[in-house]
C-alpha cells in the first residue's frame, strides 16, 4: 500500500553544492521505498486542514534529511518490472491485452500524475514510439 508525508530533502546539487533544504511532499512504496516527491502544495479545504499540513511540515524536519538520489529512479523502476514479469506465466493464447494488463500491475504503483514524466499518458506515448519504431511508422 502506499503512502506519503511530508520529508526534507537538501537539493544541494541544484544549489551550485550549497546546502539547500526544501519540505517535499513525499511518496513510498509497500516497502518504504521513496518512490518519488513533488513541490509541496499548502492548501485545504478549512482552516483546521492548514493547520494539520504545518503539524505535518515540523514533523518532518525530526526525520532524516533525504536527498534526491533517495527517490528511485528509472533504472530501479524498470529492474522491479523486470522482476515482477519473470516471476509471472500468462495462460498459452493470451493476447496483448492480457500482456498489457501485466505490465500495468507491475508499474502502477509509479504512475504519478503530479509528477512530470510518470503519467499514464507518457507511459503510452512512449510505447506507441517504440512500436513505431520497430514498423516503420515513425
Amino acid at each position: 500500500m502506499f503512502h506519503w508525508n511530508h520529508r526534507v530533502f537538501n537539493l544541494k546539487e541544484e544549489n551550485g553544492g550549497e546546502d539547500w533544504f526544501e519540505v517535499r511532499e513525499t511518496y513510498y512504496d509497500e516497502n518504504n521505498n521513496v518512490i518519488g516527491s513533488s513541490d509541496l502544495t499548502v492548501g485545504s479545504e478549512t482552516i483546521d486542514g492548514l493547520k494539520w499540513i504545518a503539524e505535518q511540515i515540523i514533523k518532518s524536519t525530526d526525520q532524516p534529511v533525504l536527498l534526491p538520489e533517495n527517490e528511485k529512479h528509472p533504472n530501479d523502476i524498470m529492474r522491479d518490472v523486470i522482476e515482477y514479469l519473470n516471476h509471472k506465466e500468462l495462460r498459452i493464447g493470451c493476447d496483448l491485452s492480457d500482456i498489457g494488463n501485466e505490465i500495468g500491475l507491475a508499474i502502477g504503483k509509479y504512475v504519478n500524475k503530479d509528477k512530470l514524466g510518470y503519467e499514464v499518458e507518457s507511459l503510452i506515448a512512449g510505447i506507441k514510439h517504440g512500436i513505431s519504431l520497430v514498423d516503420g511508422t515513425h
